[in-house]
């Protein structure tokens, strides 16, 4: 069980505080409850309700520094999603946004960006599914890393390219 000040990762609102612990009853008489108020970081005035006891909304502890440090240095090595039909491939983003791992948004980050320079070069349009997807998965990761690193998310690309870059 988390506690209050604690910073989690909120499947569907990101990074969130665990602003109070509340018994309610949200269903009806009889259906009482703790509940975890949330706040979420990047979303200044919002609240999220979710069962401490909950099986539909995953949530994870928020990556330490360290944690990140080990991821970044692992991205070289992260498989992309290898799949030409493009249906299949969406379903596989989706495969990997569900999994609610860090190394799984940087799978589809990968693969979205080597996709879309080899598109490029062969004079293609880049695909729209794609686009989503990469969307998501940059938001999420970081947000996440611009958190635990103590940075600003707009920050967080360049920093990872220079890391990348300095190791080649």
């Amino acid at each position: 069980m988390y506690q209050v000040g604690e910073f989690v990762v909120h499947e569907g609102s990101g990074i969130c505080k665990i602003a109070e612990i509340s018994e309610m009853a949200l269903a009806g008489k009889g259906s009482e409850q703790d509940y975890y108020i949330l706040t979420p970081y990047y979303e200044k005035g919002s609240r999220v309700m979710t069962p401490v006891e909950n099986t539909k909304v995953r949530m994870r502890p928020v990556m330490s520094k360290k944690e990140v440090e080990a991821l970044i240095e692992k991205m070289p090595e992260v498989a992309e999603i290898r799949e030409d039909n493009d249906k299949q491939r969406v379903q596989k983003y989706k495969e990997s946004l569900a999994a609610f791992e860090p190394e799984e948004l940087v799978r589809i980050i990968k693969t979205v960006y080597n996709g879309k320079k080899r598109r490029i070069s062969a004079g293609k349009k880049i695909l729209m599914g794609d686009e989503k997807y990469i969307q998501i998965a940059e938001k999420r990761l970081y947000e996440e890393i611009a958190f635990a690193m103590e940075m600003e998310v707009k920050d967080v690309e360049q920093m990872i390219s220079d890391r990348i870059e300095k190791r080649k």
